[in-house]
């Protein structure tokens, strides 16, 4: 068993690294999401339970990628 992981270009990068990546990303889109739910809720674009529904759904969205269940 290796302790890197190999890209498909057969790149490879200790497992650590690639560890970090995947778990920084994931926070990143995670943090994006919310944002796009606190959005939803300041935008008066659509009625009340649109946004509602808009936000929730982007908030568990953001949930879901970082691993976590309510």
């Amino acid at each position: 068993m290796t302790n890197t992981y190999a890209f498909p270009n057969g790149d490879e990068i200790p497992i650590e690294h690639y560890k970090y990546i995947v778990k920084f990303t994931r926070n990143q889109l995670a943090n994006n999401l919310e944002q796009e739910a606190r959005n939803a809720m300041i935008s008066d674009e659509y009625n009340f339970n649109d946004t509602a529904v808009r936000a929730k759904t982007f908030y568990l969205a953001a949930q879901i990628i970082r691993g976590k269940n309510d």
